[in-house]
């Protein structure tokens, strides 16, 4: 399912977010937080704002084919970009910011004469899905965000 199990990567998330470890309402964190997956049955986005930290942060970095997706009451999650990868509406449910720093993170497309293989085809596929809804996201925003 992925090249990677990802254990090490999450027992460091436990490791640097071990100060938070009680905390299971994200929103009582000194600064309130959402992790964004991807449910690999619906191809939906889920916003984790509960829960064991460490594992939301996990399940939301779980690149397909890379890492092992995570199980969260009963979701099999992966990477959130592959459904929301600038979640500007989640930023906005969560706090009502008076701006919004977005940063997109996505890769572009990839050049025709490029497509030559497997691994190329089917990065180009996740890329074409990231991308779609990348500029929708970054069509929310107005212009006092950056």
């Amino acid at each position: 399912m992925g090249l990677l199990e990802g254990q090490n990567l999450l027992l460091l998330l436990e490791e640097l977010s071990l100060p938070a470890a009680s905390v299971h309402n994200f929103d009582e964190l000194r600064i309130p937080y959402r992790a964004v997956a991807t449910d690999l049955a619906t191809g939906s986005p889920v916003v984790l704002g509960s829960g064991e930290l460490a594992k939301a942060m996990r399940a939301s970095m779980s690149i397909p084919s890379a890492l092992v997706p995570v199980k969260i009451d009963g979701k099999l999650l992966a990477d959130g970009g592959v459904a929301n990868n600038v979640p500007v509406d989640v930023a906005r449910q969560l706090c009502r910011p008076d701006i919004i720093i977005a940063v997109n993170v996505g890769a572009p497309l990839i050049a025709t004469e490029q497509l030559n293989s497997v691994l190329a085809i089917t990065e180009q596929l996740t890329n074409i899905l990231t991308v779609r809804n990348t500029t929708q996201q970054l069509s929310t925003l107005s212009r006092s965000d950056v």
